[in-house]
């Protein structure tokens, strides 16, 4: 990011590079927020279509709800692991709401993200 890059010579410099890369810091939690909303909406949907799918593409639908879940839990680390360099108490609390209730959505609890 290039808010890493800016001067921290005196105070007011510092200053303005620690907000700066708070503000990079959350746009980047964003994009992948997104990215795991609609893929929970995509897994949703797939979950629809199980009545109703021929037998021979039980497993196609199966592979495909797994594609959606992983597509949205790695989104949701993506996130999490942005969060952790914030210092906007109330926004990380908004996210994590939002990642919990993504994640209440996939039907189940969350999962482990570290290595």
């Amino acid at each position: 990011m290039a808010a890493f890059k800016l001067s921290q010579g005196d105070a007011q410099e510092t200053q303005q590079r620690e907000e700066a890369i708070q503000k990079a810091t959350k746009g980047a939690s964003e994009v992948p927020l997104q990215v795991a909303k609609r893929s929970v909406e995509l897994y949703e949907r797939l979950g629809q279509l199980d009545a109703i799918i021929a037998a021979s593409m039980k497993s196609d639908l199966h592979v495909a709800r797994l594609m959606a879940e992983a597509g949205a839990r790695g989104a949701i680390a993506n996130v999490e692991i942005n969060l952790d360099g914030l210092t906007d108490a109330a926004y990380v609390a908004e996210m994590r709401a939002k990642i919990a209730a993504l994640q209440m959505r996939l039907g189940n609890a969350p999962r482990a993200t570290t290595a």
